[in-house]
């Protein structure tokens, strides 16, 4: 489980963590409550241990995932929701912090959909 990682502990210090998303430890995400500026929500990919500002707040985190389940078609055959590669990038644009994005673009981030980027 992803909180056996010691470096685990550091990241939820004054944070609440919302859920983790990929049943193999993938991305832990946390909203930072006492941070000024609303309640940025960080993320740590705990393969390749990258601590990020995801979202700039927790509405852009819901709205992110509920336009993207209105968009999603659920496939049979493979028991799952899917989404074209374009839209999830427009999506991820549109919602996800700045910082997150242009680190992914230029290759620097890991994790989260970053083939679609390059």
């Amino acid at each position: 489980m992803a909180l056996d990682y010691p470096e685990v502990a550091k990241f939820f210090r004054h944070r609440l963590p919302l859920f983790q998303l990929w049943s193999d430890c993938g991305v832990l995400l946390t909203v930072a409550p006492l941070e000024k500026d609303g309640s940025p929500i960080y993320g740590y990919d705990v393969e390749f241990q990258d601590y990020a500002l995801r979202y700039c707040s927790l509405t852009d985190l819901i709205l992110h995932s509920a336009e993207w389940y209105e968009t999603a078609t659920f496939v049979e055959p493979d028991d799952e929701w899917q989404i074209d590669d374009e839209t999830a990038y427009w999506l991820d644009v549109k919602y996800m912090a700045r910082e997150h994005i242009e680190k992914v673009v230029l290759g620097q981030g890991k994790g989260l959909r970053q083939s679609i980027y390059q």
